[in-house]
């Protein structure tokens, strides 16, 4: 399709400049066409009748014969005047003038007695490039008047029609001057083709074609430009390229594994300038700065060379324009060209130094156009590896605080759960402290009760760190068929048996729920982190609560939406801020934001950023939170099941 559109346009093109040819041309003939109809033709009609008799030396005696016709007495007369009047006809039409038909007109317009002469073929001999330009049809009629009898009425006339003289000089001096007219106005014609082509046709053309070329690939560069229009195009096609490079260097976002992965992106980025300036050479090194050192980090080259110093003077080179770039601080960057079609390039990245060097395969062909286009595109890729490098920090500072939250988020919760170990540890330590003949049945349950407690607890802390763990679960999920209503069961009960909290847990799970394909370890994560939340919350506004702690896991299937819903309600203080004032509607929102925190101790606010994030980037839903009008709050996770990602290995995809 992509073709058959392509040769339709080129097509298209090539009719219209024809079109356009066409009637500029036409145009063209149509002024020759009224020069000669108009002007020259009324000269020349003006110059033949100032000179008539000059040009025709017609007899007086044609008068005195036409007179003797009209007006003889008898038959025989009129006969014998007649055969004079043809006669002298005949000699003059078959003579040398341009008159080429002669015939006697009676009053009525009729041709008296058959006095009529023509020769046909004399104006086609007569009219040559000599006294015409481009008509061959001139012909004029002129009345020679007749010799009357006094006090006669006019009883007829004699007509003669003619051509254009030939061998008259001063016709033919008025022809030449009107060929040089002719010629003058075909130069300037030809003159302004020539640019309306150069400068509209050819480069619509080209850029038309051009343009429907980058519809299929990448864009080219039109080749010399001789026009505004090809220059325009060729600044928007560098543009795109740039825009394009900006594009493939931003692909170094998405690497983490430095230097292979962003490396295949830097060569495809090299190999994309040299394509798109056409550059026999360029290579890119890149050095890394210690202390007062340089040190050769890699480097990239278009073709590709097999070892990073195989061109010793390149590489040399390499070092000096590096030094130098250092040298000039605080510039950043310098760039030079060199009138063989050269560009050296180098830029300080702080840490780093990036040096290209580039030489165009055609120096002669747009070198200016070229190597600015080569300098954007080397800023272009220091500015993506200055990304990269900004990046790559703020990755490295957001796991070292992460980690320290992680570490912190643990110890906050191993520190509640140990917490309830140390009040069931004490009361054990107490009835065993005493004799057991001491202890009556009532306390050996309690006992037996305290002991089964901690073992709970115990579970419990080992469930926690591997709730935890399953952050390695971020890297390398895995996607498989779980049932909701055991996941959820499972996750209260370590909350029933081990919170210290009298709380209230209540299910509500549509026991037909189908079971949806999800990542297990991170969903029982971001539950995890909204029920500690929850607890939480309990624990801080204890002495105010009005009622038993409650917590609802509600679970249900929205066949329309096709997604689940998993609401997490409770009956506590509500979503408050650090100083304990209840959030607004508009407010909750920025409680999934990474670091903000509601508590009032140095909380890193990563939980509820989290839940967002495996809600969100894991399972495609959303998550939000309200304050409910009756008190407490309540956490809407919505998931959809994400068979695209399942882990498909036999029937082991089912887990109940």
């Amino acid at each position: 399709m992509h073709s058959t559109a392509k040769f339709d346009y080129s097509r298209r093109t090539r009719i219209l400049n024809a079109v356009v040819t066409t009637l500029y041309f036409l145009i063209l003939a149509l002024v020759l066409y009224e020069l000669d109809r108009q002007h020259y033709t009324g000269e020349k009609e003006n110059l033949i009748r100032e000179h008539f008799r000059e040009i025709f030396h017609l007899p007086d005696s044609l008068a005195e014969y036409a007179g003797d016709v009209l007006f003889a007495p008898t038959p025989a007369m009129r006969k014998a005047a007649a055969d004079r009047l043809r006669e002298e006809m005949q000699r003059i039409v078959e003579g040398p003038t341009s008159i080429f038909s002669f015939e006697l007109q009676d009053a009525s317009r009729q041709v008296v007695d058959g006095l009529r002469v023509v020769d046909p073929e004399k104006p086609k001999r007569l009219q040559n490039w000599r006294n015409c330009l481009f008509l061959r049809n001139f012909e004029r009629i002129t009345d020679l008047g007749v010799r009357r009898e006094r006090g006669a009425p006019g009883a007829g006339r004699l007509v003669a029609r003619y051509t254009t003289p030939a061998n008259y000089p001063p016709i033919e001096e008025l022809t030449r001057r009107y060929w040089m007219i002719c010629g003058a106005l075909v130069l300037v014609w030809a003159a302004g083709y020539y640019f309306l082509y150069r400068y509209i046709l050819r480069p619509m053309h080209n850029v038309t074609i051009h343009l429907q070329g980058a519809q299929q690939a990448r864009p080219r560069l039109i080749a010399r430009p001789a026009a505004g229009l090809e220059a325009a195009y060729n600044e928007m096609a560098r543009r795109a390229l740039i825009q394009e490079l900006d594009e493939k260097m931003s692909e170094l976002l998405k690497k983490t594994d430095r230097p292979t992965a962003d490396g295949q992106v830097i060569q495809g980025a090299l190999e994309l300038v040299a394509s798109a300036f056409d550059t026999s050479e360029l290579h890119m090194t890149e050095f890394y700065r210690q202390n007062e050192e340089i040190i050769l980090f890699r480097t990239y080259s278009v073709p590709a060379k097999e070892s990073a110093t195989e061109n010793e003077t390149g590489y040399t080179q390499a070092r000096e324009l590096a030094q130098e770039v250092i040298s000039r601080s605080p510039s950043v960057t310098l760039h030079r060209t060199h009138p063989n079609g050269t560009l050296d390039f180098a830029a300080n990245l702080g840490n780093s130094i990036v040096v290209m060097t580039a030489r165009l395969a055609d120096p002669s062909r747009d070198m200016p156009l070229r190597l600015e286009g080569l300098r954007l595109a080397c800023d272009s890729i220091t500015r993506g590896l200055l990304a990269f490098s900004a990046l790559e920090s703020s990755i490295s500072e957001q796991r070292q605080q992460a980690n320290i939250s992680l570490a912190r988020c643990i110890g906050h919760d191993l520190t509640n759960v140990l917490a309830s170990v140390r009040l069931n540890t004490s009361t054990a330590r107490d009835l065993l402290q005493r004799h057991p003949q001491d202890i009556t049945d009532q306390e050996w349950e309690i006992l037996r009760e305290v002991i089964e407690a901690i073992a709970d607890t115990m579970r419990l802390m080992q469930d926690i760190v591997d709730l935890y763990s399953s952050f390695g679960s971020i890297r390398r999920p895995v996607y498989k068929r779980w049932s909701l209503d055991a996941l959820v069961s499972d996750l209260i009960s370590k909350f029933e048996r081990t919170t210290s909290l009298r709380v209230v847990f209540q299910k509500e799970i549509d026991p037909n729920l189908p079971m949806p394909v999800v990542e297990r370890r991170l969903l029982m994560l971001a539950l995890f982190n909204v029920l500690t939340n929850a607890l939480d919350a309990f624990r801080s506004m204890r002495a105010h609560l009005s009622a038993s702690p409650r917590i609802v896991v509600r679970v249900r299937y929205d066949a329309t939406q096709h997604c689940y819903r998993i609401e997490v309600e409770d009956n506590g203080p509500g979503i408050r801020d650090a100083s304990g004032r209840l959030l607004a509607r508009g407010e909750i929102e920025q409680i999934f934001h990474h670091g903000y925190s509601t508590k009032a101790d140095s909380s890193e606010g990563f939980g509820l950023y989290w839940v967002r994030t495996i809600v969100e980037s894991f399972h495609g839903g959303v998550v939000n939170a309200e304050n409910l009008p009756e008190g407490g709050a309540r956490f809407t996770l919505v998931i959809r099941s994400m068979e695209e990602r399942e882990a498909r290995v036999g029937d082991a995809t089912v887990v109940q």
